[in-house]
């Protein structure tokens, strides 16, 4: 088993990614943190899925049976992403990834006395194509800085206007099969 995870990650170069997306929209700050895992099936290009989740507290007025509630925006999604390779050399890469996502969204009742609990729950598809930059500090670890834009394409205006915004991304990216490849040369 371990000689085929060694042949695995050798061959497709597995990767996982932690990230936040950081954005300004509606005056407020709209981040979203994920970790994404993958590899490369040809040279270059990565592919991988993701988990993505609103880590702003956004908190909004909302009207429910004729009360008006303080409200915190919660967003959770999925999202496949494609990375092509646009340019590296040694320690430098240039990508251009893009990311397909799923997921719902919803306002949580600050008030847990008022019996409520989530409120407006809506499902959300973004689209976000970015440039990143990447430099491997460590064989087995790169730091990475970009920019895009992400596009909220359902749900109501006022989360297509909190969600869609230019971005900025900044990662830390882990390599497996170099950490094989570093243990096999200990051996």
């Amino acid at each position: 088993m371990a000689q085929e995870l060694k042949s695995f990650a050798q061959t497709y170069k597995p990767y996982v990614l932690f990230e936040t997306n950081n954005s300004f929209s509606r005056d407020k700050g709209v981040n979203m943190q994920g970790l994404s895992v993958g590899f490369s099936p040809i040279e270059h290009l990565r592919v991988g899925i993701g988990y993505y989740w609103l880590s702003s507290d956004i908190i909004d007025t909302r009207v429910v049976s004729s009360d008006t509630l303080k409200a915190e925006l919660s967003m959770r999604q999925f999202a496949l992403r494609a990375e092509p390779l646009i340019y590296k050399y040694e320690a430098w890469q240039v990508s251009s990834p893009l990311h397909i996502g799923i997921g719902n969204s919803y306002y949580d009742d600050r008030n847990p006395d008022n019996g409520i609990g989530k409120i407006d729950k809506q499902t959300n598809y973004m689209i976000q194509p970015m440039l990143v930059v990447q430099y491997k500090i460590l064989k087995w670890v790169g730091l990475s800085i970009g920019s895009g834009y992400r596009f909220n394409i359902a749900g109501d205006k006022q989360r297509k206007d909190t969600f869609s915004s230019g971005i900025y991304a900044l990662g830390i990216k882990i390599f497996p099969e170099e950490i094989f490849r570093s243990a096999k040369a200990d051996q």
